[in-house]
């Protein structure tokens, strides 16, 4: 796999979109690592990333040094993963990408992710065979910077939530639970710092949910984005409703299947797209 050098989150994003768009990629490659000493790092985006950089970069490294570093697309050593309250990556990356929380969590409920800052964390589960440990952040922050052989770990800046933060999230932080289940799973199964998680349940939800995307976008990409007819869309919503996989409450009520974890509401109206156990097929002739 070849290193990729990144001078601005924008350069970062039209790469990773060229992956998807890529016909050589048969599958959607969203993690990197940083390889330093005994570890591979993953560089999970706002959970400490830039602190990080900076460390392996050194003193006179650039503001945001993670863009002029070497990485890996796969692991050569064991995993060192520094995994966030996914509440408040989720408010970072809108901080980050200057996005209304509400529009971002509309980019979410379809299926798709606003920018890679939205990545789950838990992709870094998935698509190697390297053990894996991981320290909360920013609990075990000062163990993980002592492993890492770092110098000073970053101060931490304890902000209490603002206003229509605390509002949104009375409103809405069941859904963002349900669309980063597998994060909150892993979040809240570490208990120690460089716990390993083998033992974790890597539940292939999120990663299902990564190539689903990736594929089914793709198909719709090349459909022209061919909508499904009225009278099709009708009989797939009559059809998923009915049926057992369906879970009406999920994703603020529009929708989840169980087995492909896609947005229903999102899937049903893209004509190139078909049911994961058969019930419905893609549409011959669809609305463009």
């Amino acid at each position: 796999m070849p290193v990729h050098f990144f001078k601005s989150s924008h350069e970062a994003d039209v790469f990773f979109e060229k992956e998807r768009e890529s016909e050589k990629n048969k599958e959607f490659r969203s993690t990197s690592f940083l390889e330093v000493r005994d570890w591979s790092i993953a560089q999970n985006f706002k959970v400490f990333s830039s602190a990080v950089a900076r460390e392996i970069a050194g003193t006179e490294a650039p503001n945001r040094p993670q863009f002029d570093l070497e990485y890996n697309m796969n692991p050569k050593k064991p995993v060192a993963l520094l995994v966030g309250n996914p509440v408040s990556k989720f408010l970072s990356a809108c901080k980050e990408d200057k996005m209304p929380l509400i529009e971002a969590l509309g980019i979410l409920k379809t299926g798709q992710f606003p920018s890679f800052h939205f990545l789950p964390q838990s992709r870094y589960l998935h698509g190697h065979d390297q053990p894996i440990y991981a320290w909360l952040a920013p609990d075990h922050i000062d163990y993980f910077w002592k492993t890492m052989e770092f110098g000073m770990p970053p101060e931490i800046y304890h902000k209490s939530r603002l206003e229509h933060q605390s509002y949104f999230l009375s409103e809405n932080e069941k859904t963002i639970r349900e669309i980063y289940a597998d994060d909150f799973y892993l979040y809240e199964s570490i208990s120690k710092p460089r716990q390993s998680i083998s033992s974790v349940n890597k539940s292939s939800t999120m990663a299902t949910m990564l190539e689903t995307f990736y594929n089914s976008s793709k198909r719709f990409l090349r459909a022209g984005f061919a909508t499904t007819p009225p009278e099709a869309l009708a009989s797939r919503q009559a059809t998923c409703k009915a049926c057992p996989e369906w879970d009406a409450t999920a994703l603020n009520n529009t929708g989840r299947c169980r087995k492909c974890g896609c947005s229903t509401w999102a899937k049903l109206r893209m004509a190139t797209e078909r049911c994961p156990i058969g019930k419905w097929e893609a549409v011959d002739k669809p609305t463009n």
